[in-house]
């Protein structure tokens, strides 16, 4: 838009978090920038000291010098699954959950002064949590990362971006730990982020959270296509 030439704003990068792609409302990783994007921009680089830092995606045309650019974790998840032959997407455990910031829903389940995480409403059917987390679960951590009562995770240093975070840092067949609150109890269990074939297109509904997806990555553009509701959280 604007011309032939060659075309190169700049712009710093206003933070890193978590946002939905708007090629599939799919919530990942994202950085903010206040460069100038313009429709066609999505798909050039993103460059700093003549690295690639990463993707432009996409903008907001409400919004003044707000745009996002895909990180370079997200590349580079892609880049190696693609490397090993079969990439079929970001992984996730496919899970409905509820905050727990209600201190009364906290008592009720039970846990200690200092403890934190997401209460567990469902699992689907084939999911990789399917028969590893149960109705009533807390989620207390992923991996070495605690889950706080929103779903966030410790990201850098003084940050924070949902828990998703640590499940897309593996890739699909991989196995990662859980631990969680049951009946009073603190188990760790393990989990392979296999893919379920038949996964059903999941909603989010009165403040509970959807974490089921499909994705494929495009390789030349890395644009993303999912089967996923736009309201949703995803883990």
């Amino acid at each position: 838009m604007g011309g032939d030439a060659l075309s190169i704003t700049e712009g710093v990068v206003s933070r890193i978090e978590h946002q939905p792609y708007a090629h599939s409302s799919f919530g990942l990783l994202a950085s903010q920038i206040d460069a100038a994007i313009n429709p066609g921009s999505s798909g050039e680089p993103g460059i700093v000291g003549g690295e690639l830092v990463g993707v432009i995606m996409q903008g907001i045309p409400s919004a003044q010098s707000l745009g996002y650019m895909v990180p370079t974790p997200i590349i580079r998840h892609c880049l190696d699954g693609i490397a090993s032959g079969n990439y079929p997407g970001f992984p996730s455990l496919e899970i409905i959950w509820q905050r727990m910031a209600n201190p009364d829903l906290r008592t009720e389940h039970p846990m200690q002064l200092g403890q934190t995480g997401v209460l567990v409403n469902r699992t689907y059917p084939s999911s990789p949590a399917d028969g590893k987390l149960l109705r009533g679960d807390v989620v207390l951590a992923v991996e070495d990362f605690r889950v706080a009562n929103d779903g966030t995770v410790g990201f850098r240093s003084r940050e924070r971006t949902s828990m998703s975070y640590v499940i897309q840092k593996h890739q699909v067949g991989g196995t990662m730990s859980v631990k969680i609150l049951r009946d009073g109890d603190e188990l760790t269990t393990p989990i392979e982020l296999h893919t379920a074939e038949d996964s059903p297109r999941h909603r989010s509904v009165a403040g509970f959270a959807s974490l089921g997806a499909r994705w494929l990555c495009g390789v030349s553009a890395l644009i993303y296509s999912a089967m996923h509701s736009p309201a949703a959280n995803v883990l």
